[in-house]
């Protein structure tokens, strides 16, 4: 069984044109996605900390210190997260309007024999239907796979230690 053909690849290669039009905005996605996984991986290192600090001795000051400290990391995760949410979503939906946007335009230079010869409706399912799935390829493919690599990777960093 082959999941990507020739054909595959070649649309996946034009698509790469597009993302490197984008490439900071992902690379800084990709950092907030690093920065997300951070903070998040390390309110559990805290929380331990929190329970063998508090263990000792319960004072007011030392269980707002952890507690902040814990609201603070997950603040900090969920900006990164936003950040993140907002560089590759965005990327994604540039790169859908421009697509949309070069189709619209090749469509408009097609002769009328090619409108008798084709179906309306499967025209327009073509430019709504692909255009939104090379969207969801781009964006949210992008950013689950990267952060689940990114968590992966982190959770067995944590874990060895």
């Amino acid at each position: 069984m082959v999941f990507l053909n020739s054909e595959k690849w070649n649309v996946l290669a034009r698509l790469t044109v597009h993302l490197r039009q984008h490439r900071f905005r992902l690379a800084f996605g990709l950092i907030c996605i690093v920065g997300s996984n951070v903070f998040l991986l390390a309110t559990p290192w805290v929380t331990g900390s929190a329970v063998d600090a508090l263990r000792e001795s319960v004072t007011r000051q030392k269980l707002l210190y952890y507690a902040a400290l814990i609201v603070g990391l997950t603040v900090l995760q969920g900006v990164f997260r936003f950040l993140t949410r907002m560089l590759i979503i965005g990327v994604s939906r540039d790169i859908e309007y421009t697509l949309r946007n070069d189709l619209f335009r090749h469509l408009e230079r097609l002769s009328i024999s090619f409108y008798q010869k084709n179906k309306t409706g499967e025209l327009m399912s073509r430019a709504t239907n692909d255009l939104s799935n090379v969207r969801m390829l781009v964006g949210p493919g992008i950013m689950y796979t990267a952060n689940t690599v990114v968590t992966a990777l982190f959770a067995v960093v944590v874990m060895l230690e």
